[in-house]
């Protein structure tokens, strides 16, 4: 059931992008971008059951905005631009770039051994805060090593971390991986002496202005997952999602934020160039590569133009946000 409503989410965005590169299936859609956006998705979202909001932008204006179905169905809530849903891990790129304004601060370095924060922790020596940025730590997933419908403190979660045997040489592979970036949570937590909640929403979410992105929970009512649109799902307590999916916006905000990052209100050039930078295999054949906190292509998969994206998802929510750098677009659902 759960495959079924991504799948119809990566058939929006697939044809969002084969009729912005002049697919021939979409050929028939007349007058400005605008208006073939809004005759696109309107016909997209009644054919699959489409359940969400999206927004596009091209040179940071804003092309199409809408939403489709219900943020609560049972209470006919529907879904606007402003509703607010789970981003789950979409979370991970605001982790990385605190990680990354730590460095710039001259706190960090990226290639520090994990030792240097965690002094009990095994192979800490053999880890790097690079290594926890891409993926390639060899240390377990977190939702494989603990309870997912219970909550749980922080201690027990890094005690469930620590004692788990790493599954790989770190540095030798990708492997997608929430424990990595629940390190580096309690890395900012460390180095700058403010919960992460505290240090995303003064160093990211004050200066990006983004006035409805939230943590764990927001203050206004937010978009009930579903099951194709049947029944209300269970989401894995949130406890465990810390610094790797615990943040809740809209997509207005998101576009906030990547606006924010690319005119460097956030990080300098260098450092943005640095994080969208892929440095390790994702997928065959290279084809998506990882960096810090985003995936990269630039391949045939991407149309052979320079895309940074990032997907997050929690049982009956799906989100992704894609941007083709160099021609300033931006895809958000």
């Amino acid at each position: 059931m759960k495959k079924r409503y991504y799948i119809l989410v990566s058939f929006v965005i697939l044809g969002f992008i084969g009729w912005y590169f002049g697919s021939t299936t979409h050929s028939h859609l007349k007058g400005t971008d605008a208006e073939k956006l809004t005759a696109f998705m309107d016909q997209k979202a009644s054919d699959i059951g489409f359940n969400g909001t999206v927004l596009v932008a091209k040179e940071g204006e804003v092309l199409f905005s809408k939403g489709y179905g219900y943020a609560d169905k049972e209470n006919e809530i529907a879904n606007t631009p402003d509703t607010v849903f789970h981003i789950a891990s979409l979370s991970k790129s605001f982790t990385a770039l605190s990680i990354l304004q730590l460095e710039e601060l001259g706190k960090l370095q990226t290639e520090d051994p994990i030792s240097n924060y965690f002094e009990d922790f095994p192979n800490g020596d053999r880890i790097t805060v690079h290594h926890l940025l891409n993926h390639s730590s060899g240390i377990p997933e977190l939702l494989s090593l603990v309870e997912n419908g219970k909550e749980h403190t922080l201690e027990e979660l890094y005690v469930a971390i620590k004692t788990a045997e790493l599954e790989f040489e770190p540095g030798s592979k990708y492997s997608y991986s929430n424990s990595g970036y629940f390190l580096l949570a309690l890395i900012i937590e460390k180095l700058s002496e403010l919960s992460l909640a505290d240090y995303i929403q003064e160093h990211i979410i004050e200066p990006a202005e983004m006035k409805h992105t939230y943590f764990v929970a927001a203050p206004v009512p937010q978009a009930i997952g579903y099951e194709n649109m049947e029944e209300p799902t269970h989401l894995i307590d949130i406890s465990i999602a810390y610094g790797a999916g615990n943040m809740l916006s809209i997509t207005g905000d998101l576009l906030l934020f990547d606006k924010a990052i690319n005119e460097g209100k956030l990080l300098s050039k260098k450092n943005v160039d640095k994080m969208q930078t892929g440095n390790i295999n994702a997928a065959p054949f290279g084809i998506v590569q990882y960096g810090y906190g985003w995936s990269i292509s630039e391949s045939w998969y991407s149309f052979n133009h320079k895309a940074v994206a990032h997907v997050g998802g929690f049982t009956g929510f799906k989100n992704f946000l894609l941007r083709f750098l160099r021609m300033k677009l931006r895809l958000l659902f």
